[in-house]
């Protein structure tokens, strides 16, 4: 394409009898009445401070010509307006030649409104963190309360659309619902996490197996009264657990005590001398002891509050059990 073209050559190059650039007076056009994108004051003001930044309108309004034949705006009408207020004389319009219907005109509105991407929150906020002048980043359009959001970004959300997902329903009696409830209620208790992840299919297919074998075993033919029958058999090994777990805290609360005590007599006997730092940051401290196995009391790490904290939400324990308590 020859590169030295005038706006009829371009136009007929470009869209045939479709559409044609034109250069006109943005006050000469018409405005939509009903627009359903709005702008806010400040974002209308710093648009007009960016059009006479760059002197000029960097991105072309759609227009048609009405039955009057008044040239009204379909898309970009807001740039058009701040056109006006920033003083531009011209502008560069693409006009649609062919009529447009009502209908059609509606349609060209919302999709022109709705039909965009959407934002990257990471490299989005990697990329406004990287301007450093401040009138620069003004002119992208974020105003402060919306750069501060950009730095507050949620890894852990998630949305339907974003993984597969698949809805099941379970059907219960009134009484069974009951029961259903108290046992969910009870099993948070036992499993209880400080961090709740979505569960792999696998574990959904690991129940059907489980309601399938409980249904065989037991002569069961309705999927709904296995899956009762299922539910007393997590009760009673909930129970289990349960009687489990406290005979294990109550065994670990005695040998955490006695380990405690034993190293309190250490020191104050003279065998063990505590350290003036943290073994493992090495700051300057009056450290805490902390026993990594509480079967060799005397055995222990010196560590600051900070150190001390982070080994025991690193921990993991079977049984929930308590950490140290700081030692004297």
């Amino acid at each position: 394409m020859d590169d030295k073209l005038n706006l009829a050559e371009a136009s007929q190059a470009l869209f045939g009898g479709k559409a044609e650039l034109k250069i006109v007076d943005p006050q000469k056009l018409t405005l939509l009445k009903k627009n359903a994108r709005f702008m806010r004051k400040t974002m209308f003001d710093q648009l007009v401070n960016n059009l006479q930044t760059d002197d000029m309108l960097s991105s072309v309004p759609l227009c048609h010509t009405t039955a009057d034949g008044e040239i009204e705006v379909l898309s970009g009408n807001h740039r058009v307006s701040a056109a006006i207020e920033a003083g531009f004389p011209q502008i560069l319009i693409l006009l649609l030649l062919k009529e447009v219907s009502e209908d059609r005109k509606v349609a060209i509105q919302l999709s022109h409104n709705q039909i965009n991407g959407e934002d990257d929150k990471v490299l989005l906020a990697e990329l406004v963190g990287g301007i450093k002048d401040l009138e620069t980043r003004l002119y992208t359009g974020f105003d402060s309360r919306e750069l501060d959001e950009v730095g507050k970004i949620d890894f852990s959300g998630f949305s339907p659309e974003s993984i597969p997902t698949e809805l099941i329903s379970l059907w219960f009696l009134p009484e069974d619902v009951e029961n259903f409830e108290a046992l969910l209620a009870d099993s948070l208790k036992v499993f209880a996490a400080k961090k709740i992840f979505l569960a792999p299919l696998d574990g959904f297919k690991k129940t059907f197996e489980t309601l399938v074998a409980v249904k065989k075993n037991n002569d069961i033919k309705s999927t709904a009264v296995a899956f009762v029958a299922l539910l007393h058999l997590a009760r009673e090994r909930l129970e289990q657990l349960l009687d489990e777990n406290n005979a294990f805290q109550e065994e670990h609360a005695a040998v955490a005590k006695q380990a405690r005590g034993a190293i309190r007599s250490a020191i104050r006997g003279g065998h063990i001398v505590k350290p003036a730092a943290c073994s493992s940051c090495g700051k300057d401290c009056v450290p805490e002891g902390h026993h990594p196995d509480y079967s060799k009391p005397l055995e222990v790490e010196w560590l600051c509050t900070s150190c001390h904290n982070r080994v025991h939400r690193g921990a993991v324990l079977l049984h929930g059990a308590p950490g140290d308590e700081p030692s004297e």
